[in-house]
């Protein structure tokens, strides 16, 4: 299981957040990794309330040179709705000689949000205070 957690460490430090955030939202499908920009709730000010996410640009290059990282294709897929729920990189490789599929979604997955963003103390907190 290590080298899933080796995963996604390189795609954390190759996605670079365009605001506050916590994480995505990961899930395992099919043998598929699945990683996903998380919903928020803003609290305080103006927007209160709303439901937003952060995006983020992804390197793939500089991910594709970290040692050990071995690309065999790389491929973008738009929405569709008869194939393809969300816009999404796919990334089919080996990390040190062990295959993984990789699906980076560039929109999150429908649903309720993960993560608030509170701007009175600029930080993110989890929605239900008992998961800290």
């Amino acid at each position: 299981m290590k080298w899933k957690e080796n995963l996604r460490h390189l795609v954390y430090k190759h996605a670079d957040q365009h605001g506050l955030v916590g994480s995505f939202e990961w899930s395992d499908v099919g043998g598929m990794m699945i990683a996903a920009p998380v919903n928020q709730e803003v609290f305080g000010g103006r927007m209160d309330g709303t439901k937003v996410w952060t995006g983020f640009s992804f390197d793939i290059t500089a991910f594709s040179k970290e040692p050990g990282i071995t690309i065999v294709q790389a491929v973008i897929k738009t929405h569709c709705v008869q194939c393809c729920p969300y816009p999404v990189l796919l990334v089919r490789g080996l990390l040190h000689s062990r295959r993984f599929k990789l699906a980076i979604q560039l929109e999150p997955t429908a649903g309720d949000a993960a993560e608030i963003i509170d701007t009175t103390n600029n930080i993110i907190r989890p929605l239900h205070p008992e998961d800290q």
